[in-house]
């Protein structure tokens, strides 16, 4: 695992790439295999597992990629949670604060079609995405949402509270 505040740029060297002009602050914690590609902007409070990407022109603050997660381009993640090889479409944004700045909330429509309301007691929280979600290029998700394990947003799209839409089946054997 490496530690960045950029006291000392030496440390690096256990990435697997930090490409020409990104800008990352401290403290930042990458494991091995990790990747920050040209323009990505690292605002600490990261920590990044295995194999993770973090791409061109991506600001990353206060989140967690877990292995194999990938924000590979034009990307925002505040106060967010990547799963294990979660896949972000370019343009992704996973919002973090209210428009009026008040606490994030998480709602669920519940089978007798009402709505439960979970409340944070945060003013920041991004998504939490789970293992094997996608979203789609230039999605866009409002504070709090969870996108549960093998779910996805279509690309333009806008998701809040809890979804569970599972990518369809295509191929042989589907």
């Amino acid at each position: 695992m490496l530690t960045i505040n950029f006291a000392s740029r030496a440390s690096s060297k256990f990435l697997s790439a930090v490409e020409a002009g990104e800008s990352i602050e401290g403290p930042t914690y990458f494991c091995s295999g990790a990747v920050v590609r040209h323009g990505a902007y690292v605002r600490g409070q990261v920590f990044t597992g295995r194999n993770t990407l973090i791409g061109h022109t991506t600001e990353v603050k206060g989140s967690i990629l877990i292995p194999e997660a990938k924000a590979a381009h034009f990307a925002f993640l505040g106060n967010s949670i990547l799963g294990i090889n979660v896949n972000l479409g370019a343009g992704t944004k996973l919002a973090n604060l209210r428009l009026d700045h008040g606490n994030v909330i998480i709602r669920q429509a519940t089978s007798d079609g009402k709505t439960e309301v979970y409340k944070t007691d945060l003013k920041k929280l991004g998504a939490i995405l789970g293992n094997a979600a996608q979203t789609g290029c230039n999605s866009v998700t409002n504070p709090g949402t969870i996108l549960t394990t093998g779910s996805y947003f279509k690309p333009l799209e806008l998701g809040s509270g809890i979804i569970n839409r599972k990518m369809p089946r295509t191929g042989a054997g589907s």
